[in-house]
């Protein structure tokens, strides 16, 4: 295999693709002009999956790779490095889901509080023993012990945070080190893992991790601020010369660091840190055009583009043209939005940016209905099946005792559309049939017995004006009875997850039923790709867990239920790779288009203000070597 670009100076160099020019076309030409075409022991890694499967076509397009051909392996570097650490490690590791994190972190703090650990506790002040009390507290834990994990930091504790926080996190913090350890440690003893914990591994098994990969060459394309334990495995091998690092980034990285563009900061950083050279791809843009830089240069702000040769730099820019279009609310930002559509002479090389992903649905009614392709993570939480199960869920915590339940609740519940459009063949009996209910609801009491309201009656169907004869009236009433019992009572005594989980499966089976659900889902996608989440995630988390057959009150269970669907993203991969895409910020990184619409372009989400986070927050994360808010703005910004 042909050796990579190396600086005048003989040392490997990083590879810098400047911002005017396509990444993924620099990354296809390199590969190809690197190996020749021969892919059988090459990985190619990015931060993300997307770009990934953008490379992909430019290779299959490139007339260069004969075809047939083996394609590299192409991977995004979370997933590529975590299994690499489980092959490091020795022994068969399995991945402990993020409920089963929470319980096991949840015995360690009781452990150390009762004297059990290896160390005492460190304070006065006690964490309350009550899981739905520890499972939010919990929940941040566990993350923040998976941050550590990513970056190779063993955790240190931090005193006197009391002014900082509150004392439940006081608690915790005081106590950090004990917990970091006591975790790692029975997560390892007990065979389990977690992805950070895997990531830890590899870095922390360098050797290993070389010789695992030995006669395989890397590409490491579009990083900017990699990990700890990236780092510490990047390094070796890219001054070994197996690895290869492109950048996508402003050309002044290479020629002028410190006149870079101040989101390259890290990159400048991670150069000097490695003491490596940086040399361009191919030719760039001058760095100022003939008749000067856009806007005002007294800012401090240099140029994106490097010294170069090209005549034309200033009438290429000029052809560049950023529209601005002051909207006073989400409407008038859609107004605006379709009539750019409208004139825009094609779209088929084109982004819709939406920064907050509560964009998605009302903007779907503004694209054109062919050829439009969805690219982004849209929260469970937001969706139509979230809104059930929370009602379903309050229904359970609102009732008196069995049979008695809030009106208010219940109304909400046979209000909602996919009970309302469940068939039997051809129609919807449950709509005329939940508004007569509703009727009696409303001249009733304020608890009521959902199985005392009135059955199908033998009127006329509300849909043909037909007669309803028996054999049809007795399958409303049975669809109305198995409704009220997926709904109502299977959640009444569910004591564990994996009681939880079963009723939550008799739901999802009740709206996949193909002889009640019709054509429901092929006309709802975003609906049927949320649905499956829940049937392929949440419920798999509380039936399979080490806790699935604990009991637990019925507020700790819904506790669970809640932070699972809270945390779930149903992701969606637009397939093919053409006409207009609609992708969340994080999405688009390294990818280039045409023309691009970026909608609520607003401080408030770009960058954003990080949440805050009631266990550690920004003031405090610098003690344990995090990145803080404006270590994350510069990576925003980049």
């Amino acid at each position: 295999m042909p050796q990579r670009d190396a600086s005048p100076s003989g040392r490997p160099a990083i590879l810098l693709v400047p911002w005017d020019r396509d990444f993924i076309d620099a990354v296809a030409d390199h590969l190809l002009t690197v190996t020749a075409g021969d892919f059988r022991r090459v990985t190619v890694l990015f931060p993300l999956r997307r770009a990934g499967r953008f490379l992909v076509d430019r290779l299959r397009d490139d007339a260069r790779l004969k075809k047939p051909a083996l394609l590299p392996e192409i991977a995004a570097v979370d997933q590529w490095l975590a299994e690499l650490g489980r092959t490091v490690y020795g022994r068969p590791l399995r991945l402990l889901e993020p409920l089963d994190r929470v319980g096991l972190l949840h015995s360690i703090v009781q452990d150390l509080q009762g004297g059990r650990g290896d160390e005492a506790w460190r304070g006065d002040a006690a964490f309350p023993a009550e899981m739905h009390r520890f499972f939010p507290w919990g929940t941040r834990l566990a993350e923040l012990c998976e941050e550590l994990f990513r970056h190779g930091i063993a955790a240190r504790n931090i005193d006197h945070a009391a002014s900082e926080v509150l004392p439940q996190a006081a608690a915790l913090l005081a106590n950090l080190k004990a917990i970091h350890a006591a975790y790692r440690a029975r997560l390892l003893e007990s065979g389990a893992a977690t992805p950070g914990l895997c990531q830890c591994l590899a870095g922390e098994n360098v050797p290993t991790a070389m010789d695992r990969l030995a006669g395989t060459r890397l590409f490491a394309c579009g990083f900017s601020t990699p990990s700890g334990s990236e780092e510490r495995l990047f390094r070796p091998l890219f001054q070994a010369g197996r690895l290869d690092i492109l950048w996508h980034a402003d050309a002044l990285v290479a020629t002028a660091p410190d006149r870079a563009h101040y989101s390259c900061r890290e990159l400048t950083s991670w150069m000097r840190r490695w003491a490596a050279p940086v040399v361009l791809h191919g030719r760039a843009l001058p760095s100022r055009p003939a008749a000067g830089r856009r806007g005002a240069t007294r800012d401090g702000q240099h140029s994106l583009f490097a010294d170069g040769d090209l005549p034309n730099a200033t009438e290429l820019l000029a052809k560049k043209t950023i529209r601005f279009h002051e909207g006073y609310d989400l409407h008038s930002q859609l107004l605006a939005f379709s009539r750019e559509l409208a004139e825009a002479p094609d779209i088929s090389d084109a982004a819709v940016v939406l920064p907050d992903t509560g964009l998605l649905m009302p903007v779907l009614h503004h694209l054109p209905r062919r050829d439009v392709n969805i690219s982004m993570g849209y929260p469970l939480a937001r969706s139509s099946v979230s809104r059930l199960i929370e009602t379903i869920l309050r229904l359970q915590e609102t009732r008196l005792g069995p049979g008695r339940y809030s009106w208010r609740a219940f109304l909400e519940l046979v209000r909602h559309p996919y009970l309302k459009m469940l068939k039997v063949d051809d129609a919807e009996p449950l709509r005329p049939l939940f508004h007569a209910w509703e009727a009696v609801v409303r001249r009733g009491g304020r608890y009521l017995d959902p199985f005392a309201l009135p059955e199908p009656g033998g009127g006329e169907d509300a849909e043909s004006g037909e007669a309803m004869d028996a054999a049809k009236r007795d399958a409303v009433r049975a669809l109305a009875d198995r409704v009220r019992h997926v709904c109502l009572t299977a959640f009444e005594d569910a004591a564990t997850p994996r009681q939880l989980g079963d009723a939550l499966a008799g739901l999802v089976g009740l709206l996949l039923d193909e002889e009640h659900s019709g054509d429901i889902w092929e006309r709802f996608l975003i609906d049927a790709e949320c649905l499956f989440r829940v049937a392929g995630g949440i419920i798999p988390a509380l039936r399979g867990g080490d806790l699935a057959d604990e009991p637990f009150p019925q507020r700790t269970l819904f506790t669970l239920l809640r932070g699972l669907v809270q945390a779930e993203r149903a992701a969606f991969e637009a397939e093919p790779l053409s006409g207009l895409q609609a992708l969340g910020m994080l999405e688009t990184r390294l990818l280039s288009f045409s023309r691009v619409y970026v909608l609520d372009a607003v401080e408030d989400l770009l960058p954003g203000v990080a949440p805050h986070d009631p266990l550690l927050p920004d003031a405090l994360r610098h003690l344990l070597g995090l990145a803080d808010s404006r270590q994350r703005d510069v990576v925003a910004a980049y």
